[in-house]
């Protein structure tokens, strides 16, 4: 297996990682009696007492996730009439606002986000039950359990400290390096292996005029994947957080921590990043990339879907992960795990029917449908991933170890992090350099703790 030690998380809202964000939240009529069954009850859902499920989900409606979780819906609801679903579509502020329902008594059965800040938000607060004894269970109509389906090591990354599962991930997002292979076809050149050989394909590049990277000027969660991503390829999964968590700041006098730092400008002193790069505006620098005006992007894997209708004809989406760096403990085959999932909250009443409902959303159709009808990551291992996001899905089924975004700092200490954000963002443009970015990030750490 895979590991990744979860440390503790908190909540914490990261509207531009994952694209739009907000919105405003809408309930489905329920149809029908709303008499639940007693908790625990194992009677089958097409043959009990009439069932209201309340859902609470991050995606907004006119999303694309929005769609297929609403198929999935119709599709239970057709073959169990006796259930329906009030679904609150309450975008990423799901955590935030369900907190304040509940403490105003709402009642609430599921919900989906982030599985991270499920995991820190519910889970560890004691607020969601264990799915093992569903998990075991054979899917209906296939013969393999629930557990089986999943991406290696992925369900494992989720687990509560008493190393029950609680989060049921459906769909697996990713940060790698985004192109068009048309492009690295014109340089004949191939998806690099080490960073020396990342700087000779910005050379050759460059002699041409052309820029390698796109950048989005304003957007610090994205440029400070750059950071985190190199931090990994040299001491491996959770140092950054480590050194986040040394109340003595000493962790950031490793000459590692500096030396990240200077690989990041290298990349513009190089003149490997786009021309005004600095000053480009969300979503100007992927739009960029969608124009054919740079070769490629460190982001995220929702990046395929979000300009799938700006990029020029022909366009051909390959990715490759930021690759190894010289003596670095982490590896290329190290990938960045970033599940969004389900949890059953402990006061549901109807337990056994929500289970039976994300295990029916969870067949090898359903499941295809996050590919084909969202252009993302499926959780099941089994199923097509769509044709842009086929060199991503390969990484996560040959990954060699997972850690998390941001290093887990985000999840972890939200308030450190934001700060991280900020220093970051001016050693990445130019306005501190990366020696003033380390002694900035050792005093914050200090001063932080005290």
């Amino acid at each position: 297996m895979k590991k990744t030690k979860f440390a503790i998380f908190v909540l914490v809202t990261l509207s531009m990682v994952l694209a739009a964000c907000g919105g405003q939240a809408t309930q489905a009529p329920a149809a029908g009696a709303t008499e639940a069954p007693a908790a625990g009850a194992t009677e089958a859902p097409a043959t009990g007492a009439n069932v209201s499920l309340i859902y609470w989900s991050m995606w907004n409606e006119s999303e694309p996730q929005a769609d297929v979780l609403k198929l999935w819906m119709s599709d239970y609801t057709t073959a169990n009439p006796n259930v329906t679903f009030e679904v609150t579509w309450a975008g990423r502020q799901v955590l935030t606002k369900l907190q304040t329902a509940i403490s105003a008594g709402q009642k609430v059965d599921f919900l989906d986000m982030e599985g991270p800040a499920l995991r820190g938000g519910l889970v560890i607060n004691g607020q969601t039950v264990p799915l093992d004894t569903y998990l075991d269970q054979k899917l209906a109509g296939e013969d393999v359990t629930w557990r089986s389906i999943f991406v290696p090591g992925t369900l494992e990354e989720l687990v509560a400290d008493d190393g029950s599962t609680h989060v049921i991930p459906y769909e697996l997002l990713t940060t790698a390096i985004w192109y068009d292979q048309r492009v690295f076809d014109r340089f004949n050149v191939q998806p690099p292996t080490t960073w020396d050989e990342m700087m000779a394909i910005c050379s050759t590049m460059k002699a041409d005029n052309f820029p390698m990277f796109t950048i989005e000027g304003n957007a610090d969660v994205y440029n400070a994947m750059w950071y985190y991503t190199l931090i990994e390829r040299m001491e491996g999964p959770g140092k950054l957080l480590e050194a986040a968590q040394d109340k003595t700041g000493a962790a950031w006098d490793n000459p590692n921590f500096l030396l990240a730092a200077q690989m990041e400008r290298t990349l513009w002193d190089n003149g490997c990043i786009i021309e005004g790069g600095e000053g480009l505006q969300w979503p100007a620098g992927q739009m960029a990339l969608a124009n054919e005006e740079a070769a490629a992007e460190l982001v995220g894997s929702w990046l395929p879907n979000e300009v799938k209708d700006s990029v020029a004809p022909g366009f051909v989406w390959r990715s490759f992960m930021v690759p190894n760096v010289p003596g670095g403990v982490g590896k290329s085959t190290d990938v960045e795990v970033y599940p969004l999932g389900w949890v059953i909250l402990k006061d549901s009443q109807n337990q056994d029917v929500v289970a039976d409902f994300l295990k029916a959303s969870m067949s090898k159709a359903h499941s295809q449908q996050i590919c084909d009808m969202s252009v993302n990551i499926s959780a099941r291992a089994d199923t097509t991933p769509p044709v842009a996001l086929q060199d991503a899905t390969t990484a996560y089924l040959n990954a060699t170890a997972f850690f998390l975004p941001y290093d887990g700092t985000n999840s972890t200490i939200p308030e450190w992090y934001n700060t991280f954000l900020k220093f970051h963002g001016q050693m990445f443009t130019g306005l501190i350099t990366p020696e003033a970015y380390v002694a900035e990030m050792k005093a914050a750490t200090i001063d932080f703790w005290k």
